[in-house]
């Protein structure tokens, strides 16, 4: 995976092979999971945004290496996201990362996703947030996409503290 745009809807086959930890041949594979992964750009207020990235601990932020499924422990959960559109607009776009009980929830934890250039036409919001005052459970991850100050739009993604 990476942070660049794809122009279409696609499936994330993750495979899990075991083999006295050797890779398989395909036809010796013990669990395969499919995931919806949503590759087209989200669109709000002249701008276009990729889905929310989350990024497991141990896993780098930039390049943005996202997890699947995200458990978080003790530790900080790092999120991506990638805003495309053109100036003004671009330069007058913000990214906050925000953490709920629900998707539509109210805020628990916010942060500011500091954008800087990641291609023409592009920028890329990073950040880490940690999560030790939060209790174990379900929570969702919100990357509230700002254009002057307004929220135009959000991508959101769960995850799990374990």
């Amino acid at each position: 995976i990476s942070s660049g745009m794809l122009p279409t809807w696609s499936a994330l086959d993750v495979v899990s092979a075991s083999s006295g930890g050797a890779v398989s041949p395909v036809s010796e594979l013990v669990c395969e999971e499919e995931h919806a992964l949503k590759a087209a750009p989200l669109e709000a207020g002249g701008l276009a945004f990729s889905d929310l990235m989350l990024v497991p601990p141990g896993g780098a932020v930039e390049p943005p290496e996202p997890g699947v499924d995200v458990t978080v422990g003790n530790g900080a959960l790092g999120a991506a996201l990638e805003v495309m559109g053109r100036a003004p607009d671009l330069q007058l776009a913000a990214v906050r990362l925000e953490i709920a009980r629900s998707e539509q929830g109210p805020a628990l934890l916010s942060l500011p996703l500091p954008l800087h250039d990641s291609g023409p036409g592009r920028q890329l919001g990073t950040g880490t947030l940690t999560l030790d005052e939060l209790a174990p459970g379900d929570y969702w991850a919100r990357a509230v996409v700002l254009l002057d100050g307004r929220a135009v739009g959000q991508a959101a993604r769960p995850f799990r503290r374990g």
